[in-house]
């Protein structure tokens, strides 16, 4: 990890843990929620309670929540929630750069997503991850799109209650990974990733997270 990065993340997460993961710098997220914030999410949280048939639809269709979740996770608010630099940095040196799959039946890109997530996604940033994702449902509700609020707190529970490489893991993890080569050149990005890491990570035995179809 870079002198900058690694300095940027001690005292981020010495403020605040969950802002330390993610982009959100100069953000509503980079503060941690106040009363007024958390009764609002417990509020909606009540709310949902009464969509528990369609909560219980969109476990089943696992293809179907996958999809939404991932449409989601794709809108431009969700770019403060991407991983900040430093986790990209610490998953580089522990496993290299991802390759590059010009066959789009090539599993290669899948599969070091996978171990990118084993690498980080131990019960901490797992919930401290849910935790921030949550933070959005009163605006979702707002708009009345009770679906997309099903889905985010559907991803915030497995992303807490399981290993798998749920949509909210994955896609703020790709967004991460493409803000940061947008933002780096070449020969840093190599450099970082042709480097030994400084240490093995805290969470080296977490086990690699499931494919994100078993979310």
């Amino acid at each position: 990890m870079g002198r900058q990065a690694r300095a940027k993340r001690q005292r981020r997460e010495a403020e605040h843990y969950a802002a330390s993961l993610t982009a959100c710098q100069g953000t509503w997220l980079e503060r941690a929620p106040d009363a007024a914030e958390l009764q609002r999410i417990r509020q909606i949280d009540l709310m949902l309670r009464q969509y528990r048939l369609q909560a219980m639809q969109m476990g089943r269709d696992k293809a179907g929540t996958h999809a939404l979740s991932l449409d989601v996770y794709r809108e431009p608010e969700w770019a403060a929630l991407h991983l900040d630099d430093w986790l990209i940095e610490d998953v580089l040196e522990v496993i290299g750069e991802p390759p590059i799959a010009v066959d789009p039946d090539d599993t290669a890109f899948t599969a070091w997503l996978l171990r990118a997530l084993g690498t980080i996604a131990h019960a901490r940033f797992r919930r401290a991850l849910a935790e921030q994702s949550r933070r959005f449902l009163p605006q979702y509700a707002a708009a009345g799109r009770i679906k997309e609020a099903l889905a985010i707190e559907h991803n915030a529970y497995m992303t807490v209650m399981s290993e798998a490489a749920t949509p909210l893991l994955v896609q703020m993890l790709v967004g991460g990974l493409a803000r940061y080569y947008e933002t780096h050149d070449e020969a840093e990005i190599g450099a970082i990733a042709a480097r030994p890491a400084d240490a093995a990570p805290d969470d080296a035995d977490a086990p690699v997270a499931r494919a994100a179809e078993d979310a």
